[in-house]
């Protein structure tokens, strides 16, 4: 297998005799298989083809996908900012805080004025550059933002980015050196076991979710032993629900994403939160957030 079988493994996550193929494919390399691992129900890529933070540096447009620009970012991030501002805000009020894997910068964006200094890290140049015309410090990558600010962060934040990293302990165990004595680190990633997958066997949106770049689905357990090997304490994993039930039922009747544009008509606060605390129940949602503390 590959860095991505043996770090599972070697958290306890994943045995070799466990595995049966998930999928064929993925959108952007038929020659590239996905894994699940029956004891852990953590799904992940057979081949990594990226190269891990260099393989992003030169990248242009925005996404690791990197195929959108800078404005489709924003308003593909719009929906999740008003959640994101109402969940992550009280956690980043006043402090010094620091986004890993900042992209357009939208994430800091929507907390940036709450927070006392927001910092970035972002791989890729173009997207870098972008940060810092608009008045972030951005850093390349962990190692650097450690080098100029060891133990001085408040609050650490990896929103839809760990599953793109190779090498996952090793960076988190960066990342903790950035935190202050019982500094706050607070992770979102896509789910496992998110509904799509596991309840409604969406075939279409796995060939729209597998792609080269997302290495890795995270169940409960996993995410939280991967933090817990990294040196964090404290660690609670939720169950959080991104998208409303006009985009499940959008991709049941179409096969691709969009629904909670299209159809807001179904759409009420009474509908979105009973469906996503149904689906909390059953443990399905599409994201899973880690908290911890160094």
């Amino acid at each position: 297998m590959n860095r991505v079988f043996e770090y599972l493994a070697g958290i306890g996550m994943c045995t070799e005799d466990a595995l049966v193929e998930e999928w064929p494919r993925v959108r952007n390399a038929e020659q590239v298989k996905v894994y699940k691992c029956k004891k852990s129900g953590v799904i992940f890529l057979d081949t990594i083809l990226s190269a891990g933070a260099e393989e992003f540096e030169g990248k242009s447009g925005y996404g690791f996908y990197g195929q959108i620009s800078r404005d489709e970012m924003e308003r593909q991030y719009h929906y999740d900012n008003l959640q994101r501002r109402r969940k992550y805000g009280p956690l980043v009020k006043n402090k010094n805080w620091i986004d890993i894997g900042a992209g357009s910068g939208a994430t800091l964006n929507c907390l940036s004025d709450i927070a006392k200094s927001s910092m970035a890290v972002e791989p890729k140049k173009g997207a870098r550059a972008n940060l810092v015309g608009q008045g972030y410090t951005a850093y390349a990558s962990i190692k650097d933002a450690v080098a100029e600010c060891e133990g001085a962060v408040d609050v650490v934040s990896l929103i839809q980015t760990l599953p793109y990293i190779d090498e996952p302990i090793e960076e988190l165990e960066r990342t903790r050196n950035l935190l202050t004595p019982g500094g706050r680190i607070f992770i979102e990633v896509p789910h496992a076991n998110d509904a799509l997958l596991s309840f409604y066997n969406l075939d279409a949106f796995r060939d729209f979710t597998y792609h080269s770049e997302l290495l890795i689905l995270h169940t409960r357990q996993s995410l939280k032993k991967t933090l817990e090997v990294a040196g964090f304490e404290g660690v609670v994993v939720e169950g959080v629900q991104r998208y409303p039930l006009s985009n499940h039922l959008y991709w049941l009747a179409n096969g691709r994403p969009g629904g909670h544009e299209e159809w807001t008509v179904m759409d009420s606060q009474e509908l979105e939160s009973s469906y996503a605390e149904r689906l909390k129940a059953m443990n399905m949602t599409d994201t899973l957030v880690a908290y911890a503390r160094a």
